[in-house]
Parts: C-alpha cells; structure tokens; sequence
C-alpha cells in the first residue's frame, strides 16, 4: 500500500485518530522539502507550526476536520518549505477508518496543468480538421470543435465514452483502426470511410490515424484527425456527370440532328396525307403521329439543351406579365384534366433581367409535372403564388400539388439528369428548368411528402434600383 502511495503524484500524510503522523509519502516530502522519517510520530499541530502554518489554519485543519466525521474540507495554505521558499498549497484533509489522510497539491503546478489543458485545446480548436484523441483503453479523452461539426455533436459531451458506444451513435467502426495502432502495427495509417452524423447525414471523410506515445516510446493512446470531402466528393461527382452528359451530346448531336431531318419528311407527308383524305379515321391517325412527332422533338430539344445549352437572350421581364400570357395554356390543361387552379400573383413586384421563353419554360414544365402527379387525385388543385422580398430584393414563385407526392431518397435526386418517378418520363425536363435557373442566378427548392403533394419554389433576384434607373 505504501508504495502505492510513494508513486503518486500528490503529497499524502496519514494520521491517527490522536492526530500523530503514521505515514508521509515521497511527494509529501519532495513538495516541503523535508525528511519523512523525522517527522513520524509528531502530532499534526506540531508539523503545521514547523512549515510556519498560522494558527487558524491549524484550528481549521485539526478542530474542524475531526468534528466533521463523514466529510472532507479543503483549504488553501500559505506555508514555507525547510529550504525556505514560500509555497501555496491546495490542502484536502478526508476522515478515513483509522484517522485522517491530508492531500497536499502545489497550487502553481495545478495551474500550470490547467494552463496547458487549455493551451492544447485553444490550439486544436484554431484547428480546421476534426481531432479526436483516446486512451489506450478506448475512452475518448480530448476534441476539438471541428470534430464536433463534423459529426454534428450538439449538447452533449462524449469526453469519457467508449469507442464502441460512439460508434453505434455514427454507425462507423473506428475500432479497428485505432485497435491496429494501438497494437503498433502501423505508426500511420490513411483511410478514406463513410460515416453517418448525430443528425443522420451522410459524411465522407478522409482519416488519418496514429499512436500517441510517452517520452519513453510506449504508446498510452490513439489519436485521429479526419478531413470532410463529403462536398469534394459531390463536386467530383458533378463533373463525373458533366463529362458524360458532355460526350453524350457529342455522340448524340449528329443523331439528332439527322433525326429531326426524317422527323420533318413524317410530318410533311403527314399534313400532305391529312389534306388529301376526307376519311375521319385517317385523320384521327395523322392527328397522333402529329402529335407523337411534336413530343419526340420535344425530348430532341431538351436532350440539345443538356449537351449544348443555348445562352440566354436576358431582358427586362415582369413575372406578372409572364403569367398573363401562359395562364390560359395553364388552365386549359388543368380543366381538362379536371384540375382546380388557383392564381395568387402579387401585385408587389420587381422587374427581373431574364429570357422570358426560357423562364415561360420552367413554369409550363413545373406545372405540367405537378398536373401529372395529381393524376389519380380525386380533389386535384393546383397552386400558383408570386411574392416579392425586399429584404433580399427577389422575386419568388410557388407551384404547389396535392398529388402524390415524392419521398425523401427520391428528392435528393430531383434535377439530375436522366432521373424520373414517370412511367414515360426522360428526366430532362427537371434537369433543364435547373439549368435556366442556375443561368438566372436564381434557385429552386423542392418540399414534398408522400400522399399530401409537392411544392417547388424558385427564387429569382430582381434589378437593383440603380440598373433600374440606368435602363430608363
């Protein structure tokens, strides 16, 4: 036991229930510079008078401290050391089975501690990458705020967790990495994982992890320090993207293009075909292969959008305008598919700098979607609302369904290239209306929940008042 307490790294004095000194650890003597032996059997008053203790000091630690028979009390005391120098000390005195067992601790040393504590974390802090440090029984020890954004840690301190606990909460086995650190087996190691947040986002990280090792080589601990690519990751993605949809148009321009050539002849010969008979049959036959050939060019445009978008004719544009000139074509094939509509257009409003075909576009292929969607709806509506908000001076528009609706994994992917819920659907179109509105500088959010209905909303900035002024 004693030589358990000779390894720590704080003074102990034992005493008895008659206050004489029973045993004096080797801390105890190195802090007051003394000799432990010749202080054995002298009682606890004595040796507070030999270090230049003042008397209340001593009341406090003897009187008090054996009246108070469960507690402990804790004090700090002014003394001077058998070498002479002054030192303050952080005394706890605690009553135990066969007397009492003071603790002493250098006040400036515990500071210091402190001191470096906060040092390290300010330093890891200032730091961008996320660290996390263990020890070498798996309990995470230390962190910086970059860890905590990373995983997205909020009112929670997980300073004394375990590995195994922390990993259930990002469903991401660290262990392993940091098992073959600790082992030694590597002094370095990177890897490249998936995790999932506090929050349940999805995060890529690049990781980088290493022991911790005393000043005699001996590794006490692991320490990680991770990068967030998830958006390097993204962006790689988008240009994997770009660089296919950019071939595809190569590939597909000269097939397009000898496509719309014989899509011409067949409506030609169609309209010739309609002219010449009288039959109401034939009619109604070139009526469909009329109306197949415009929905193939439709698609046959778009698909040119995609691969070589065409750059935008920008002027002047009122919203409002806008939608007086489409809102019959809007109506008309709302009520023919049984459809309510509902027009709620601001009359505050700013002038946009845009091409209005393009934007006539989005909404006419935002709406069409949305009639879509309300197909096997009994009470279809529609919902059409402008507004202006002048603290960010934009315009916004809403197009809202009660139709199906879209789930969660679904409307991540909403805008992507060749991406669609539809039957017949391409997925251009939607990719289409996002590009004309990244080309606005504007943007678009989608909220949706199955079963209750969908609601698009785009964002786009106004002229500022000085541009307005230039332009009249």
């Amino acid at each position: 036991m004693n030589n358990t307490l000779d390894a720590l790294p704080i003074g102990v004095l034992k005493c008895g229930f008659d206050r004489r000194i029973k045993y004096v650890n080797r801390m105890f003597e190195d802090i007051l510079a003394c000799d432990r032996n010749k202080l054995y059997g002298y009682s606890l008053e004595y040796i507070l008078k030999m270090f230049g203790g003042d008397k209340q000091d001593e009341k406090f630690l003897v009187d008090e401290l054996t009246k108070n028979k469960k507690g402990k009390n804790h004090i700090i005391w002014i003394c001077k050391t058998l070498r002479g120098d002054v030192v303050k000390l952080s005394v706890t005195a605690q009553k135990i089975s066969n007397g009492i067992l003071v603790l002493i601790r250098e006040v400036k040393r515990e500071q210091e501690l402190e001191n470096v504590h906060l040092q390290t974390q300010t330093i890891l802090n200032a730091i961008s990458n996320s660290v996390l440090m263990i020890d070498n029984e798996n309990k995470i020890i230390l962190y910086n705020n970059a860890f905590e954004e990373a995983y997205e840690i909020e009112d929670e301190n997980i300073t004394g967790m375990s590995l195994d606990e922390f990993n259930k909460l990002t469903h991401f086995n660290s262990n392993e990495f940091f098992d073959s650190v600790l082992r030694g087996n590597s002094d370095k190691q990177y890897h490249e994982v998936a995790l999932v947040s506090m929050k349940g986002n999805r995060k890529e990280m690049m990781m980088f992890f290493a022991p911790i090792k005393n000043v005699e080589g001996q590794i006490i601990g692991g320490i990680s320090v991770g990068t967030d690519i998830t958006e390097i990751r993204n962006e790689q993605q988008k240009m994997i993207q770009q660089e296919k949809l950019a071939l595809l148009g190569q590939m597909g321009a000269g097939i397009v293009h000898e496509t719309r050539n014989y899509l011409t002849t067949i409506k030609g010969r169609c309209q010739l075909i309609d002219l010449l008979s009288q039959d109401k049959t034939i009619k109604d036959h070139t009526a469909k292969i009329k109306s197949n050939i415009e929905e193939v060019n439709k698609i046959i445009s778009e698909f040119l959008f995609l691969s070589k978008p065409r750059e935008a004719e920008k002027d002047e544009v009122s919203l409002c305008d806008i939608f007086k000139s489409i809102k019959a074509m809007i109506e008309t094939s709302s009520l023919v598919k049984g459809i309510d509509i509902e027009f709620d257009l601001s009359k505050e409003e700013r002038y946009l700098y845009c091409d209005e075909a393009q934007l006539k576009q989005v909404i006419l292929n935002i709406c069409k979607n949305a009639i879509d969607a309300m197909a096997e709806v009994k009470s279809a509506k529609l919902k059409i609302n402008t507004g202006f908000n002048e603290q960010t001076n934009e315009m916004i528009l809403e197009i809202s369904d009660n139709g199906k609706g879209i789930s969660k994994e679904d409307l991540k992917k909403i805008g992507t290239p060749f991406f669609t819920t539809k039957k017949s659907g391409t997925g251009l179109g939607l990719n289409v209306c996002y590009q004309i509105i990244k080309q606005h500088n504007g943007k678009i959010d989608v909220q949706s929940e199955l079963g209750r209905g969908t609601t698009f909303t785009i964002t786009l900035p106004c002229i500022e008042d000085d541009e307005e002024f230039e332009a009249i």
